[in-house]
């Protein structure tokens, strides 16, 4: 937590007055990803943070996902652009015990979870590392911020099949999404607020 505090220190918030803060994600946080998408960050419980994904070119078209902890992704949907939800779009992660008592995201931390995993395919075992590294600086758009990187690996089977990165914000309490590898292939995500 001392790591926490002297990297916040240094942070020169004084110049970004227009930042969002934690306070902000009772009204939502929105950020552009890759200059053309939006996310929207909002907190529904005190554990819970709900974002929304509009995809420019999806037609309207918004995905919603929770986070248990702003890190801990449990479920997701897609709604088409009138607000009906599209059948077998649910997806969700059920991992062991209350998810409340999932361990805080912790820089050098590493975690392994036998969770389960339910969509439109059926219930699917399945096992995630997560491994955190350590606070680094980060701008989104003008707005500096701690971010906390990781990298989830998700095994069936004792095999790998995919990993996503993550950068967990500490001063607001959510995860953005900026990079996933599956298939051989790999994605990455630029974020800035959105003014």
């Amino acid at each position: 937590m001392l790591r926490y505090a002297a990297v916040l220190a240094a942070l020169p918030f004084a110049t970004h007055a227009a930042c969002p803060t934690a306070v902000s994600l009772d009204r939502g946080i929105a950020f552009t990803v890759n200059d053309a998408d939006t996310e929207t960050f909002t907190r529904i419980s005190p554990t819970v943070i709900e974002s929304a994904y509009e995809s420019a070119d999806g037609g309207g078209e918004v995905s919603k996902s929770l986070y248990v902890k702003g890190y801990y992704w449990v479920q997701s949907v897609t709604y088409d652009a009138d607000g009906s939800l599209q059948p077998d779009s649910r997806m969700t992660y059920a991992y062991p015990g209350a998810a409340a008592d999932l361990p805080d995201p912790e820089p050098l931390a590493e975690h392994r979870f036998d969770v389960v995993r339910s969509d439109d395919f059926g219930v699917v075992p399945e096992q995630q590392l997560h491994v955190f590294g350590d606070f680094e600086t980060r701008d989104y758009g003008g707005c500096p911020f701690i971010a906390l990187p990781s990298t989830i690996e998700y095994f069936e089977d004792g095999q790998s099949t995919g990993k996503d990165f993550m950068e967990y914000l500490p001063e607001l309490g959510i995860s953005l999404w900026v990079g996933s590898e599956f298939d051989g292939s790999k994605d990455e995500y630029t974020y800035k607020i959105k003014e």
